[in-house]
């Protein structure tokens, strides 16, 4: 009886930090991933990027330092410096447009060009 209550006892407990580790290592890699993102994009004033944070607030500003377990955040409506965990962290983008929607823009805007002078050409 008492083999069975300790095998049972050694499955559960098996079971359960098995489980458990594959989230421990996903949250890592997940961190990870942020604080390369962060380091790729360096700092200082080209560093401008928009922080979206695990709770739902976006920041905007250029990131000041990046350290081991956080970086720092300069605001750019309030100029305040923020240490941001790479935990706290869900997506770091680069702020403004992106390079697909210039291109878009610089389509359209030339499509619309061509548009007039074909109707000024044709009146």
């Amino acid at each position: 009886m008492l083999t069975k209550i300790l095998a049972s006892m050694m499955i559960y407990i098996v079971a359960a930090s098995a489980s458990v580790l594959p989230i421990a290592a996903q949250t890592n890699a997940a961190d990870n991933k942020i604080k390369m993102d962060v380091t790729r994009r360096g700092t200082g004033e080209k560093a401008r990027v928009v922080v979206k944070t695990k709770a739902g607030a976006s920041i905007k500003g250029n990131i000041n330092r990046a350290g081991d377990d956080s970086f720092d955040l300069i605001n750019s409506k309030t100029k305040q410096s923020q240490t941001i965990a790479y935990s706290d962290v869900e997506k770091v983008k680069k702020a403004g447009w992106s390079t697909a929607a210039k291109i878009g823009l610089g389509v359209a805007i030339g499509g619309a060009a061509a548009l007039v002078l074909a109707l000024l050409h044709f009146r």
